[in-house]
């Protein structure tokens, strides 16, 4: 398949879900730029299951906004984008489950949907789906999407009689979901798919308007900077990357903005 041919598979599904060039020229680029990258890197199947992942995602969550009003299928391949980036040995799983990241957490049902199966009222629609999905793309796919998932801190507070009204409630929500990531990033491949995520969510908050949101998101993201500096930097369980310089700056620049902001 030639490189004009991969880009129109993706315009063409893309354009089946109602995005046009005079509107999401900037979408429609960069899953071009993605499959390219993807016919370049892996072999003729891994690039295949890689384009269906791509496929299904877009059509779960062609409705969801982000918080900027932009697209969200566009963060998904951004950070499988970064994962290939990143890893000295890319492999397909891994940029699945980039993809899938917050499918299974987000768009359950919608997954269930697409993959024409028989929904079970029974089983609840995460279960079900992340099961759909070992089926569909393998156990390895399955684990790292289900690490990759943050659990319902909601109701783990609730559970420890802390309710949002109380005045501790924001501050054991940003403890609980360091945790969570503490926990997972020690895992290689869960740690680069995590750091792709972040870096996307996390390290570029210069743009936020200032105000009480932006310094939630301050306090929430500190702390799990220096989880990765951690992880990043440890000799003993080592990355397949070459990029922890830059990974490392990254996070130092970030570091110091936020700093700076709260500091203010």
């Amino acid at each position: 398949m030639s490189r004009t041919e991969r880009a129109q598979t993706s315009t063409d599904m893309l354009q089946l879900l109602g995005l046009t060039y005079d509107k999401n020229s900037s979408t429609i680029n960069l899953f071009q730029r993605f499959e390219e990258t993807v016919a370049e890197t892996f072999d003729l199947p891994e690039a295949n299951a890689i384009r269906s992942a791509m496929q299904v995602m877009s059509q779960a969550h062609i409705e969801q906004k982000r918080k900027d009003g932009g697209l969200y299928i566009e963060h998904p391949i951004d950070v499988a984008l970064r994962v290939i980036e990143i890893l000295e040995h890319p492999n397909a799983d891994a940029v699945i489950a980039a993809i899938f990241h917050d499918t299974i957490e987000d768009q359950s049902k919608k997954f269930l949907e697409l993959s024409d199966i028989e929904i079970d009222p029974d089983v609840p629609n995460e279960v079900q789906a992340l099961q759909t999905l070992r089926e569909r793309y393998g156990e390895e796919v399955g684990r790292l999407v289900s690490g990759l998932s943050n659990p319902d801190f909601r109701e783990e507070l609730a559970q420890q009689g802390i309710t949002p009204d109380k005045p501790e409630y924001s501050k054991r929500k940003r403890e609980l979901y360091a945790e969570h990531v503490a926990k997972i990033i020690q895992d290689p491949t869960l740690c680069i798919i995590k750091y792709s995520d972040f870096s996307q969510n996390g390290l570029d908050l210069s743009g936020l308007p200032n105000g009480e949101e932006k310094k939630d998101l301050c306090r929430k993201y500190r702390p799990v900077i220096d989880l990765f500096r951690s992880r990043i930097s440890d000799e003993t369980s080592p990355l397949d990357t070459n990029k922890q310089p830059s990974m490392l700056l990254e996070l130092d620049e970030s570091a110091e903005y936020i700093d700076e902001y709260l500091a203010a």
